[in-house]
């Protein structure tokens, strides 16, 4: 019993440790939307661990595992979300479509040309002399 056990802890710590598809998910919508989205992903998967969770303990996971016809539905159901999912992505799916997207890392650029210098007045924040600037400099457009 004290072998299978010192055999399975380094095995199940490494398995611990080691990201999933949830995280590779996270880190996709870091490196493509920022943290918003990051974060928005993460709360998404949260709640549907916390719902996969909540219907197990009602015993929909004994209902599924008793009844194949039940375990088929689900599965095709679930595949159906991935191929709409798949689909979307492949085709550049967008939020708003009668707004273009911008161009990728756009954003983040004006975001820090904004905040590059604090001597120079940009966005109009005053600038250390205590001026600011008229109009919106060519980083906030």
């Amino acid at each position: 019993m004290l072998r299978a056990l010192v055999a399975f802890a380094p095995v199940a710590a490494l398995l611990t440790v080691t990201p999933g598809a949830a995280t590779a998910l996270v880190v996709r919508s870091a490196a493509t939307g920022g943290r918003r989205r990051a974060l928005a992903t993460t709360v998404g998967n949260s709640l549907g661990v916390l719902a996969w969770g909540c219907f197990a303990a009602m015993g929909v996971a004994a209902v599924v595992a008793t009844s194949a016809e039940a375990f088929t539905a689900i599965k095709l159901v679930g595949a159906v979300v991935l191929v709409v999912l798949g689909l979307q992505s492949l085709r550049g799916h967008r939020e708003d479509p009668a707004r273009p997207a911008p161009a990728r890392g756009a954003i983040r650029r004006r975001s820090r040309a904004c905040t590059r210098s604090r001597s120079r007045p940009c966005c109009g924040r005053a600038s250390r002399a205590g001026a600011s600037s008229p109009a919106p400099s060519r980083c906030c457009r």
